[in-house]
């Protein structure tokens, strides 16, 4: 009789560990992917930036609004981004979502400041136009006469946060699948 006591604790704890190790992997891995896509989405909006940094440099140098708004409007349109170009006083002087003239100065928006400093910034916050969590990377556009101005790129976060919230299902649905089987397991060895 004691001896089956021992066994029957011994496999508690057995099921212990395995749930314990089990959810840690899955912790890890959710950690690990998720900062993994987050980096990459950074990477790729950063590539896109520069990318449109260079096609608006010129019109934007010369004072070109119509063809500056153009630019705007196709380089969104073919990224899938929403892209914003700010005058070095804040001003926005195009825009691909909204009319430039009714939106708010941006000299203040953290990514606009840095750009503005000569650095690229990427920042992750809540839009104050449209209400949404967005992530932005702000580039400088630098001419031979200076600092013409910003190029703001951005998109919404909630492609990060739903691959986010199914690698929780699926840790989830893992932890469950162990525990499954390991009590399956141990109800099985506890006849002997």
């Amino acid at each position: 009789m004691q001896r089956k006591g021992v066994r029957i604790r011994l496999r508690v704890w057995h099921l212990l560990a395995c749930t314990v190790t089990t959810a840690t992997i899955a912790a890890y891995l959710y950690t690990a992917v998720g900062g993994f896509y987050r980096e990459s989405a950074a990477r790729e909006l950063s590539r896109k930036a520069g990318l449109i940094q260079q096609l608006c440099a010129m019109p934007l140098s010369q004072g070109d609004k119509e063809t500056l708004q153009h630019v705007v409007a196709e380089a969104a349109r073919v990224s899938g981004v929403r892209v914003t170009v700010v005058a070095t006083d804040g001003s926005v002087v195009a825009d691909s979502h909204e009319d430039p003239a009714s939106m708010d100065n941006h000299a203040s928006r953290p990514e606009i400041r840095e750009a503005l400093l000569g650095r690229q910034a990427y920042v992750t916050r809540r839009s104050q136009t449209l209400g949404t969590e967005l992530a932005y990377v702000a580039v400088p556009v630098v001419t031979a006469n200076g600092m013409a101005g910003v190029v703001r790129v951005s998109t919404e976060v909630a492609g990060v946060r739903g691959l986010e919230s199914a690698l929780v299902g699926r840790a989830a649905g893992g932890v469950m699948v162990v525990l499954v089987v390991a009590v399956a397991v141990l109800l099985w060895r506890s006849r002997d």
